[in-house]
């Protein structure tokens, strides 16, 4: 998430939640867990898609998201042993780099960068242990983007997350347009076959609209949600059920806020992690990867990852 002008209206318009935090389905159980070290704030992360490498890899985007004082940094993530390293990115010119939502295709991997003067979409190479700058859009981009899904070189989709009159936007061979208008805080954003989902982080649900973005279809009810991931059978989203919380998490490290991850089905949603902050504060991406739930975060410089005993 961006904090800047914004936030002082969340702050006036959101109350502290407290109401318990919501239960994990019965039948799921995630024995133990453990942190694997990151840059900070690993706010959204993919799957490599490319052969750049000859094994499974998450590609992490971190940014010291309190300060914003630092250079942000991409990381990988070995799915095969969970180590993890900073990856080398390589620009075409000196650029101030905040990395938030990301989205991978093919031998790309597509970044929405925050800085001072303006928003940067990258679209980098990927080659081994390098990305390489291939691309920067910055000419016509519409409003402050949040989570990005790429269809391909030439084409992705945004959500531009105003409190007021957010927006879905489509970027088409050089080409900008609002193909979802009026929501309130528009935020993960995920394609399936002619199916577009979208969470609404401060209206509390996800859509699902068709192809031509004419029909919508309400299909979960989520307290707070964020980025969307997908594995294979399921949707996966976090929450932040208490914002309140999520707020002097923001301002101060040691004041936890709860996270929450909802897997997304044909027969509606369910809770598979609950936790008030003490594991892991603020989540905002989940994705699960064999018998592993493994979640990032807005601010901290770990992902969780988490062994699954059980699952109904």
């Amino acid at each position: 998430m961006k904090f800047n002008a914004y936030f002082g209206i969340v702050i006036l318009v959101l109350l502290v939640s407290c109401a318990s935090l919501p239960e994990v389905v019965e039948g799921v159980e995630i024995a133990q867990y453990h942190k694997v070290n990151v840059g900070w704030g690993p706010e959204d992360f993919e799957l490599d898609q490319s052969n750049a490498v000859d094994y499974p890899r998450l590609l992490v985007a971190c940014d010291e998201r309190r300060e914003g004082k630092m250079q942000g940094e991409i990381w990988e993530v070995d799915l095969t042993d969970f180590q993890s390293r900073k990856l080398e990115v390589v620009f075409k010119d000196s650029t101030n780099f905040h990395p938030h939502g990301v989205s991978a295709y093919q031998d790309y991997l597509f970044v929405i960068s925050h800085n001072d003067k303006q928003e940067e979409f990258y679209r980098f190479r990927i080659e081994g242990d390098r990305l390489y700058e291939d691309t920067v859009f910055t000419e016509g981009i519409i409003g402050h983007g949040n989570d990005i899904f790429a269809v391909g070189e030439q084409e992705f989709y945004y959500s531009d997350f105003k409190f007021f009159g957010g927006s879905v936007v489509r970027y088409f061979e050089g080409e900008w347009e609002k193909v979802i208008r009026h929501m309130k805080y528009p935020n993960g954003v995920y394609i399936l076959g002619d199916a577009l989902y979208v969470t609404t982080t401060l209206q509390n649900k996800v859509f699902a609209y068709d192809h031509e973005v004419e029909t919508k279809e309400k299909i979960a009810k989520v307290k707070g949600g964020d980025n969307l991931s997908y594995d294979g059978t399921y949707l996966y989203t976090t929450s932040h059920p208490r914002f309140g919380k999520f707020i002097k998490h923001y301002k101060d490290a040691d004041k936890i806020s709860p996270s929450v991850v909802y897997r997304i089905g044909i027969n509606g949603n369910e809770v598979i992690y609950s936790n008030s902050g003490e594991e892991i504060s603020a989540a905002s991406v989940a994705w699960r990867y064999e018998d592993y739930l493994i979640i990032g975060q807005v601010f901290d410089d770990f992902l969780w990852v988490g062994k699954i005993e059980s699952d109904n």
